[in-house]
């Protein structure tokens, strides 16, 4: 990769990649024309490599073969500039993809994934009985050879039924249902509550942004959450839990379900598919649904310059876009790409549920 010999500018952008904890042979380095690292906070991470695969003096096909890149091999990618570089993701290769064309010599895109592949392989029908969902989540990465962090959930749930899902897809339902998240961090899965709130790790000024476009909408705002249970002693339906506006950490002065009861007047949602059993159960459950939902109100895409600072679940700050729209955002996707000839660039998506 021609930009990474140029050590001797602390402000060149960079890209490392490391195979098992090791740099790649300095051959498959110079072959690198771009790194890519995407993730969402809804979706698995993934990372790409695209190498020129042919070599000019023997005429043959370098890279689709070589070691380095064998199935399964754990990958450590880092950017940034000069020698200050930050581990952006840690996953392994699931795929690799040669391409041949008769306007191009020959590349190789080397695929992986975040470490959360290991939880979409196949589906599971299975039971939990007395376990909170933190202990739940907790013996699903287990069985996936994955660490853990779960901040622990209110109280033990009598039956739970993952039912001819993948594991993934298991437990962010059993995330979503209480406005927690699910992030994977290196080989750890982290399970905690949605987190729209709290300082700052980046700020951006208008000044910072090669571009970006936010997006405020009422609709989809509700001013209270109803979940409503059903009482198996009485044999009729009983609203248990509600949560409104009190319930959110607003990321600004006035809320977006304020100004919409204020403009439009009173809206309630109700669920009623949701298996309950205790009033604790289903006010957690409102709770987690109308941060979710306050969480539309504002929404962005904007691009940098290369910020590894720049991750899901992190809070950013934007100035200088005017009263309405400067403020906090919760940011709930990146894309960091490097590409020789074109530099380090970093995409993000952002949320927001107050002005």
């Amino acid at each position: 990769m021609p930009s990474l010999n140029s050590g001797f500018d602390e402000l060149a952008p960079k890209a490392e990649v490391l195979i098992g904890d090791r740099p790649l042979k300095p051959e498959a380095d110079a072959s690198v024309l771009a790194v890519e690292v995407s993730e969402d906070i809804d979706a698995l991470g993934m990372f790409t490599l695209e190498l020129n695969n042919w070599d000019l003096k023997s005429q043959a096909i370098t890279w689709s073969d070589d070691a380095q890149f064998e199935l399964g091999n754990e990958v450590k990618i880092k950017f940034g500039y000069g020698n200050q570089t930050e581990v952006v993701m840690v996953g392994e290769i699931t795929g690799l993809e040669p391409e041949f064309s008769s306007e191009q010599a020959p590349r190789l895109v080397v695929r992986g994934h975040d470490f959360s592949h290991r939880l979409m392989r196949g589906t599971r029908t299975r039971t939990f009985s007395h376990m909170r969902d933190s202990d739940i989540v907790a013996q699903v990465a287990r069985d996936a050879k994955l660490t853990v962090k779960a901040s622990r959930t209110p109280e033990p749930l009598d039956y739970v039924l993952q039912r001819n899902q993948t594991d993934l897809a298991f437990i962010r339902d059993r995330a979503s249902r209480i406005g927690y998240e699910t992030l994977v961090e290196g080989t750890t899965l982290i399970f905690r509550p949605l987190k729209p709130q709290g300082k700052a790790v980046l700020t951006l000024d208008r000044k910072d942004l090669l571009e970006f476009s936010p997006r405020l909408s009422t609709l989809g705002q509700v001013n209270e959450v109803e979940v409503r249970g059903w009482d198996a002693q009485q044999k009729k339906p009983t609203v248990v839990g509600k949560a409104n506006d009190y319930n959110v950490v607003n990321m600004g002065r006035t809320s977006g379900i304020s100004t919409t009861n204020r403009e439009f007047g009173k809206t309630a949602y109700a669920i009623i598919d949701q298996p309950i059993t205790t009033s604790q159960e289903a006010q957690a459950i409102a709770e987690g649904q109308i941060n979710r939902m306050a969480l539309d109100y504002i929404t962005g895409e904007g691009s940098c310059q290369g910020n590894t600072a720049l991750r899901v679940g992190r809070v950013i700050e934007i100035q200088g876009l005017g009263k309405r729209f400067s403020g906090n955002y919760y940011v709930t996707a990146t894309n960091h790409r490097y590409a020789v000839g074109e530099g380090y660039r970093t995409h993000f998506s952002v949320r927001r549920n107050a002005t």
